[in-house]
């Protein structure tokens, strides 16, 4: 179990047995129950084309939100990578870049199995570690934030990517938001997929 020390993001963990009892089914658990985010619309798969577009161009942190010109003054903050996408080809992670959909964890606490592990080879997990080995308040760690469950959960079977391409879902990434607190949900949860109605709970 991996745990990231954020009291805001431990008020929506899921309860410790369940987190185990899906790791021990799926390889896989994420700590942060995404049902708790916004509404249960929510699901916690990403179209994979429009996650790959994220950078980060608002945070929030010290209480407060900081715009994308505030995050550009921090030093040291901004990556060497314009996008995730190419943070993930820049360090060849084994991501499957022909699936559509593919899982994200916020928050950085999970619960994961030996096996899921080991089926990455050791060099990806070195070049992880070399990238976030630049500094403390780097703009890397948001990136591997979001290719932890990609990385680590078992792949969507055929038959759900089907299923899920039929209920046709929408995706919210940079959209119209009034304010920063929603722009701050659409462009950090660049991606993520729902529908008007509750079908995608079901994911």
């Amino acid at each position: 179990m991996f745990i990231q020390d954020d009291a805001v993001q431990q008020q929506r963990w899921r309860p410790f047995i369940a987190m185990i009892s899906l790791a021990y089914v799926n390889g896989f658990s994420c700590s942060v129950n995404v049902k708790s985010m916004a509404n249960d619309r929510y699901s916690l798969y990403h179209r994979q084309d429009v996650l790959r577009t994220y950078t980060k161009e608002v945070d929030f942190r010290h209480g407060r939100f900081w715009s994308q010109s505030e995050l550009d003054g921090i030093d040291n903050f901004r990556s060497p990578y314009k996008t995730l996408g190419n943070f993930i080809d820049a360090l060849a992670l084994p991501i499957n870049g022909t699936i559509p959909y593919v899982p994200v964890c916020y928050g950085g606490s999970f619960t994961v199995s030996m096996d899921r592990i080991q089926a990455v080879p050791a060099d990806v997990w070195q070049r992880i570690e070399k990238s976030l080995a630049r500094g403390e308040n780097i703009e890397e760690i948001s990136f591997v934030e979001r290719v932890w469950a990609a990385l680590l959960a078992k792949p969507l079977h055929p038959a759900a990517i089907r299923r899920i391409s039929e209920l046709s879902p929408n995706f919210r990434c940079k959209d119209l938001a009034e304010g920063l607190e929603d722009k701050y949900f659409s462009y950090e949860h660049c991606g993520i997929m729902y529908l008007s109605h509750r079908i995608m709970s079901t994911f």
